[in-house]
């Protein structure tokens, strides 16, 4: 019996925002959880809600969320360094990451 493969996968280069992307972001120290609250597609960028942990980030109070807001260019995100940024949608018929 054949399994399926582990993920499914594309290149940063492909992604596209959506509304409820799971982004994470990987710095030297620290890595950090959000989702995607809107997309501007004229200036292409993104604002993200961002926690240190995805509990803290999903039980997070709506009046908390602006403060934990940021604005992210697209670029930033398509053009960054391998390990930096990777973002999972839920599709109907599968899970894609971006990486």
């Amino acid at each position: 019996m054949e399994l399926p493969p582990l993920a499914s996968y594309l290149g940063l280069e492909n992604y596209s925002p959506q509304f409820g992307d799971f982004v994470v972001w990987a710095g030297l120290f620290s890595t950090w959880f959000g989702v995607v609250q809107a997309y501007d597609k004229k200036h292409e960028v993104l604002e993200i809600v961002f926690g240190g942990l995805p509990v803290l980030l999903v039980t997070m109070d709506p009046s908390e969320q602006p403060k934990h807001s940021r604005v992210i260019p697209l670029h930033k995100i398509r053009n960054s360094a391998r390990g930096t940024w990777a973002v999972i949608r839920h599709e109907p018929k599968s899970i894609v990451w971006y990486v």
